[in-house]
């Protein structure tokens, strides 16, 4: 009876408290158990391995566990756990992960007893903590959809070996759960093993490992011949990699363009360091010349970083150093090629390098940007996909004990551009992307500067604000619509489009909003400012390439519904139509705003330099040009066929038929403009032949079909247009023209006008430049055509004075404001 009465008491006590429900106090907070259980109790420092050195000793290692984490409510979990977020431009706005000495090293060993195993350190120089289920900066991206999921985080399934994270600082390496390190590090014997070997292997007195050091010996000495020759192999290319490098002050001019430009937006080096090693090879090669140098790491990277910056060099800077832009851009391929085949030369376990995964985006972007390989240049990005995932690029760095948070940092920053790279390529080749959003963890990187983060800092510097600009600011506004820009290439460019429509038009607002959430310095098209910033940047590119990339999206997302139901009028899709139309024309309204787009621009011939986007030689940015003034022909074809309804008596009705003849104007506007921006480069580059032809023939074709369904309802035409087949010899000659433009020409061979290079009507916006090659074939009455009938002069005087003036049309698109 007396036994009982504890029992009864307490049962009343609860009974009590249930009626009258008290505050409870605040409970403290327990320590998390670290030290194993017979350590515990027998109350001896544990040095926290699987099994423990203490366990070893006593041998007693099968019996060394460790007590599993306290469960913690699912509510709580889902209050406590914040999610991978970049809807925010800076680090700040999510939990600082990196405040404390990096990295965090907790241990979660309740999964593994399950199985009766327990997942052990690997070593010094590898990963050693567990893959925690999700980052404590972000969680799985699947979460979201399967919350239930989410919640099971003990479950053994979310959880990877500690083998699978491999390697410290610039070399890693990561394995998935179908590789046997999986399995492997279910072996605790073996796991304290081989822990005890990368503890002691570095010991000369070591006797443990006698038999395995002398095999290692005698595996090393059996791969000499091989080794020697891959050594002699790689230095005849090293000894090119010198014979092309430019002179310093040269060079340096270059390294400075691009620091202003492309590291202002895809994040790729760390500039003070680069400057460091920028220093350090130029004193070796003008004191030491004689010497090989210590790594042609750092050469190499230097010529492609120079390549990617050579389509921004002014004539002036070109024409101090001997050279002009054509046997610039050579050289400049030249310098692409020598890395190329000096990267060829390496072992493929030698790439899987953090400095050689920063050479490979570099040789993505000068491949671009000079157009290397017309528009295969962008195949590298898969390849480059491919590396960094193995060494683990695409998981939080957390995962990888052994990272200081210098490299942590630059690993995530490179993560995100090689996955812009990537994503790029899918939408520019229409091809499925390599990875999807779920398959990747790695948090984005922090607003922080670089010279605010060094090599030996211990702890991440605090973020600076969202609001403060830094060199971060547009790779981070870039993040915050990834995943959405990963959505719309993994529905477009699957083999069946079965997207719902309400779907896209979601899509389309989230990319939409993103752009307004911009920073207004990336998103605001405007000639005021100066061309370079105050800290060396040039405002002008990144605000080109923001809008770039973002209307290059919105295009691939509505195009498909766009070009699909225009012949058949389907009423849903009205809005890709409108959409397609208006994110053309502000991505045609950049040509309005280029720098040097004429031979005479004083841009072209001062030391100033002024980078923009479609400076950019390469396929994937020329051809979206190309592609948006298609898809305005496309729609001034479907307006041609449009039933036209003869406007009523009436004032307004008057204003608004006159509203709908300019805004048909300013298409036509947007697409001789991009017609004059590839007559141009085909003049200077002597290059986008095949684009320049084909849109002056759409562009002559629409516009007579346009032209004479006016003048047919007036009575005052047969309706006679000129086809595809009559533009193209008068394309054809227009081109042949310019290829040979910087060469006196053969009036009798070519039967064309005399081209003046130096003209002012080759740039000029109210000139008829393109015209002096069509008046040939145009006035040949042999085909049957009344010139008379079709206005050839490709310009439109507005009137300045129209309710609808056109010259501001652009600014009023919703996507640009």
């Amino acid at each position: 009876m007396a036994g009982s009465q504890p029992e009864q008491l307490s049962a009343a006590k609860r009974s009590i408290m249930r009626v009258n429900p008290q505050k409870h106090a605040a409970t403290r907070r327990q320590r998390t158990v670290l030290s194993c259980t017979s350590c515990r109790k027998r109350k001896v420092k544990c040095d926290r391995l699987t099994p423990c050195t203490e366990c070893v000793r006593l041998k007693i290692g099968n019996t060394c566990t460790y007590p599993p984490p306290p469960r913690t409510p699912p509510s709580s979990v889902a209050e406590s756990t914040p999610t991978r977020s970049v809807g925010s431009r800076t680090g700040e706005d999510v939990p600082n992960t990196d405040s404390t000495p990096y990295p965090t090293n907790t241990r979660r060993v309740s999964a593994s007893l399950t199985l009766g195993g327990e997942l052990s350190d690997y070593g010094p120089d590898h990963g050693t903590s567990p893959e925690p289920a999700c980052s404590t900066a972000q969680t799985c991206p699947n979460e979201a959809n399967h919350p239930e999921q989410s919640i099971s985080t003990d479950s053994f399934v979310q959880f990877v070996a500690p083998l699978s994270f491999r390697g410290k600082q610039k070399r890693t390496r990561f394995f998935g759960r179908s590789h046997w390190a999986t399995t492997l590090g279910m072996f605790p014997d073996l796991n304290s093993h081989l822990h005890a070997y990368y503890q002691d292997k570095q010991t000369p007195t070591n006797t443990d490992f006698v038999e395995y050091l002398s095999l290692k010996r005698l595996k090393h000495d059996m791969k000499g011949p091989d080794r020697s020759w891959q050594c002699d192999h790689q230095a005849q290319h090293s000894l090119k990699l010198r014979e092309l490098l430019p002179d310093r002050s040269f060079a340096e001019y270059l390294m400075q363009l691009y620091f202003s430009t492309f590291e202002y937006t895809l994040r790729i080096l760390h500039v003070p360091s680069f400057l460091q090693e920028w220093d350090a090879f130029w004193n070796h090669m003008e004191t030491e010349l004689d010497r090989p140098l210590p790594s042609d790491v750092f050469l190499a990277k230097l010529l492609v970083m120079l390549a990617c910056s050579s389509c921004f060099a002014t004539r002036a800077k070109l024409t101090l150093v001997g050279l002009d832009e054509r046997s610039f851009m050579q050289m400049s391929h030249g310098w692409i090629e020598a890395v190329t085949t000096w990267l060829g030369a390496m072992t493929s376990h030698a790439q899987l390098n953090l400095d050689l995964i920063q050479i490979k985006c570099l040789l993505v972007l000068a491949k671009q940007g000079t157009a290397w390989e017309g528009d295969l240049a962008s195949l590298a990005a898969g390849s480059l996909i491919r590396e960094a995932v193995l060494m683990g690029l695409h998981r939080d760095p957390s995962n990888f004990s052994h990272l200081s948070p210098y490299w942590a940092e630059i690993r995530k920053r490179l993560w995100f551009t090689i996955v812009e790279l990537e994503l790029q390529a899918s939408l520019y080749n229409g091809v499925p992307l390599a990875i999807s959003w779920d398959e990747f963890d790695c948090p984005p990187p922090s607003n922080i500067e670089d010279e605010d983060l060094t090599v030996n800092s211990a702890l991440l510097p605090s973020p600076k604000p969202s609001t403060t600009a830094t060199r971060m600011t547009f790779q981070i506004t870039l993040a915050q619509t990834l995943q959405t820009r990963i959505e719309v290439s993994r529905a477009v460019n699957r083999v069946r489009l079965t997207v719902p429509y309400q779907e896209v038009m979601t899509m389309s607002e989230s990319l939409s909003k993103g752009l307004a959430d911009a920073p207004p310095e990336l998103r605001s098209i405007s000639t005021e400012g100066p061309p370079i910033g105050p800290d060396g940047s040039c405002p002008e590119f990144q605000r080109s390439f923001f809008l770039f990339l973002n209307y290059r999206c919105l295009l691939a997302l509505h195009r498909p519904f766009f070009l699909r139901p225009a012949e058949t009028r389907d009423e849903p899709f009205v809005f890709s139509r409108r959409a397609c139309v208006q994110i053309s024309l502000a991505l045609l309204a950049q040509l309005e705003y280029t720098p040097r787009s004429s031979p005479n621009d004083q841009l072209v011939n001062s030391d100033s330099a002024c980078p923009h986007i479609l400076q950019l030689k390469g396929g994937m940015f020329r051809d979206d040009i190309f592609h948006a003034a298609i898809t305005i022909c496309y729609e001034l074809r479907l307006q041609a066929k449009d039933k036209v309804v003869d406007p009523l008596p009436g004032t307004i009705s008057v204003y608004i038929d006159q509203s709908a003849h300019y805004q048909r104007m300013a298409l036509f506007e947007s697409v001789e403009r991009a017609a004059k921006y590839f007559e141009l480069k085909v003049y200077r580059e002597k290059m986008a032949t095949k684009v320049f032809n084909i849109l002056t023939m759409l562009f002559t074709s629409i516009k007579s079909q346009v032209l004479a369904a006016e003048q047919s309802m007036d009575g005052r035409s047969d309706g006679t247009v000129l086809t595809i087949d009559d533009a193209c010899p008068v394309a054809s000659r227009r081109c042949r023209e310019l290829l040979l433009a910087d060469k006196p020409l053969n009036h009798a061979e070519s039967g064309q006008g005399n081209l003046n290079p130096n003209q002012e009507t080759m740039a000029d916006h109210g000139g008829t430049s393109i015209q002096q090659g069509m008046q040939a074939a145009v006035l040949d009455n042999s085909q049957g055509i009344n010139p008379e009938d079709i206005d050839l002069e490709w310009y439109f005087s507005l009137n300045p004075l129209s309710p609808y003036p056109m010259n501001n049309w652009p600014e009023l698109d919703p996507f640009m404001t």
